[in-house]
C-alpha cells in the first residue's frame, strides 16, 4: 500500500497560459488525497505541466478524490513557435491549487494518443509546516483564520478547509507562528444566558466550569463572580457591545516557536474560545437552529394570563424575544435568579439564568393579553409561547425563490413569510457538500440574501444543480438552482 507523505511544495510560476493542441491524451483519478490524507475536496484546481513549466492541461474536482477527464495537450511539431506542452518521454508534473503533487503511477507522456491513464496524486515529499486552529473542547475547525509565519522563509497563512493550513516548503532555522487577531462578533451568538447560568452554578456550587476560568472572567479582575455572570446576561440582551476583559480571546498559545531541519514536518496546533462562552458551544458561526422541546402554555388568570413553561430537561436559563405593545408583561423568576431585560421599539429582549433550575410547570411570565414569545431555553432548546384556543392562527407556510436562476456568478434567494425569530439558508451540491450557510435573525415578513457562488472556503463553485433549504423553526422550504459558469 502505497504510503502518503503528508507534505508541500509550492510550485514556481509557469512558463505559460494553458494552449490546447491535437495532440492529447487524458488522466483521471478516484483515489487522489490532499495533505491531510483525506480525498481531494470538491473545487479543487488540479494543473498539469511539461519538465519546462508550461502549463498543459487544467481541471476541478468535482466529487471527493475524484477528477478527470484531464485533457494533457502535447507540443505540435507543426508550430514550433508555440510550446503547447509535453513531448514523448516527458514525466508531467501535477498541482493541486497550486502544491505539487506526485502522480502514481507516474504520468509519463509518449504520445497524443488520445487514450485514458490513471494517475493518483498524493503530496510531493518535500516537508513544512501543518497545523489546524479549532474551537474550545468541540473541537470544531474555524475557516479563514490568519497566521504568520516568522524565521528565514515568512508568509501569511490562512486556515482552510477543516480549520487546516499549511506552508512550505522551509529552508533550515528557527521560526514562529503567531495567531492572528480575531473577531468577537464572529462568536457573539455563543454567548448565552446558559453561560451565565454555568458561572452562577461555579459560584454558589463549586460545581467545576467546563472552561478555563478565564473565560469566564470576562469583567477581567482574576476571578469568577456573580458580577460575571451579570455581565454575560447583559451582553447575551445587547445592553454591553463587548466585555470589560481587554482580551476576547482566550487560546492556549497565542504562538508555536520551532527549529526546523531539513526532511522534517513541523506542526502547530491551536485551541481558541471566546471569552465570554463558557460551554464552549460555539458552531460554524451562527446560533444553532433547534427543534421543539419546550412551550409557554397559557393559562387564565384574574385579569389575565399566565405563562407556563414546560420542558422535557431542567431549565437554568432562557434567551427570549417578547412582541410588546404598550406596557409589557411582567417576569415572575425566583429569587436567586439574574434577569436582564432591553426594549427596542416593539420588542422586549430577556435573558435570566440562575444557579437553580425553575420547578416543573413554572408561570414564568403575567400579562393582560395574549403573549407571543420565541427564543431558546438553556443552549439549543427552542421554546415558543402558545395562545388561547381562540386566538391560534397556523403560521403561514414558508416560501423561498432565487433570481437569476439559472444564475452567474451570483443569485439572491428571498424568504417569504417569515415570523419574528431565527431562520437560517443552506446551500448544498447534489454530491452532499455543503457550499453556503448563513442564519439571521429574522423580524418579520421578507428576508434576502446572496450566494456569490463559491463554496465554504471561497473557491469558485463548478457549473451544476445545487439545492437550496430555508428554515425556521418547524417551517421549511427548498429550491433549486442552477449555476451556468
Amino acid at each position: 500500500m502505497r504510503k502518503v507523505l503528508f507534505v508541500l511544495l509550492v510550485c514556481g510560476s509557469v512558463a505559460s497560459a494553458l494552449t490546447p493542441s491535437q495532440y492529447w491524451r487524458t488522466y483521471y483519478s478516484d483515489a487522489s488525497v490532499d495533505l491531510y490524507g483525506e480525498p481531494l475536496p470538491v473545487g479543487s484546481v488540479v494543473r498539469a505541466f511539461d519538465p519546462e513549466g508550461v502549463e498543459c492541461g487544467v481541471d476541478t474536482v468535482g466529487r471527493a478524490g475524484w477528477y478527470g477527464y484531464l485533457y494533457v495537450y502535447g507540443d505540435a511539431p507543426d508550430t514550433p513557435e508555440v510550446d503547447e506542452g509535453a513531448m514523448p518521454g516527458d514525466t508531467i508534473r501535477f498541482t493541486v491549487d497550486g502544491v505539487r503533487y506526485l502522480a502514481d503511477p507516474p504520468a509519463v507522456w509518449a504520445s497524443g494518443d488520445r487514450f485514458q491513464y490513471q494517475a493518483d496524486l498524493y503530496p510531493d515529499s518535500s516537508f513544512l509546516l501543518t497545523g489546524t486552529v479549532r474551537y474550545a473542547t468541540t473541537l470544531r475547525p474555524i475557516l479563514g483564520v490568519s497566521l504568520t509565519l516568522s524565521g528565514p522563509t515568512s508568509g501569511a497563512l490562512t486556515t482552510k478547509w477543516g480549520g487546516r493550513f499549511a506552508y512550505g516548503p522551509l529552508v533550515e532555522g528557527h521560526y514562529t507562528v503567531v495567531l492572528g487577531a480575531l473577531s468577537g462578533a464572529l462568536f457573539r451568538s455563543a454567548i448565552t444566558a446558559y453561560d451565565a447560568s454555568l458561572v452562577l452554578r461555579h459560584v454558589l456550587t463549586g460545581m467545576p466550569l467546563p472552561s478555563p476560568l478565564v473565560v469566564a472572567d470576562v469583567s477581567g479582575d482574576d476571578t469568577v463572580s456573580a458580577y460575571d455572570a451579570s455581565l454575560i446576561l447583559q451582553r447575551a440582551v445587547g445592553l454591553l457591545d463587548a466585555f470589560p476583559r481587554p482580551r476576547i480571546m482566550w487560546s492556549n498559545h497565542d504562538s508555536v516557536a520551532f527549529d526546523h531541519v531539513l526532511q522534517q514536518m513541523e506542526t502547530a496546533e491551536f485551541v481558541i474560545q471566546a471569552v465570554g462562552d463558557v460551554s464552549g458551544n460555539w458552531t460554524d458561526g451562527a446560533p444553532r437552529l433547534a427543534g421543539g422541546g419546550a412551550s409557554l402554555i397559557p393559562e387564565e388568570a384574574e385579569g389575565g394570563f399566565v405563562y407556563r413553561l414546560r420542558s422535557a430537561e431542567p431549565v437554568y436559563a432562557l434567551d427570549w424575544e417578547i412582541a410588546v405593545a404598550g406596557e409589557g408583561p411582567k417576569l415572575a423568576l425566583p429569587d436567586g435568579w439574574f434577569v436582564e431585560t432591553y426594549r427596542r421599539d416593539e420588542t422586549l429582549r430577556v435573558s435570566a439564568a440562575g444557579a437553580m433550575p425553575l420547578e416543573e410547570n413554572y408561570g414564568a411570565l403575567v400579562s393582560l393579553a395574549p403573549l407571543r414569545v420565541w427564543g431558546t431555553l438553556n443552549e439549543g432548546v427552542s421554546v415558543r409561547s402558545e395562545l388561547p384556543d381562540e386566538a391560534v392562527k397556523p403560521a403561514p407556510a414558508l416560501v423561498v425563490t432565487a433570481s437569476p436562476n439559472p444564475f452567474n456568478p451570483s443569485t439572491r434567494i428571498r424568504l417569504e413569510a417569515l415570523e419574528p425569530g431565527m431562520a437560517e439558508v443552506r446551500i448544498w451540491s447534489v454530491t452532499g457538500q455543503l457550499m453556503f450557510a448563513q442564519a439571521f435573525d429574522a423580524r418579520s415578513g421578507a428576508y434576502e440574501v446572496r450566494w456569490e457562488g463559491t463554496d465554504l472556503t471561497g473557491l469558485r463553485a463548478a457549473s451544476g444543480l445545487y439545492l437550496c433549504r430555508a428554515a425556521q423553526g418547524s417551517r421549511t422550504a427548498h429550491v433549486r438552482l442552477l449555476l451556468l459558469r
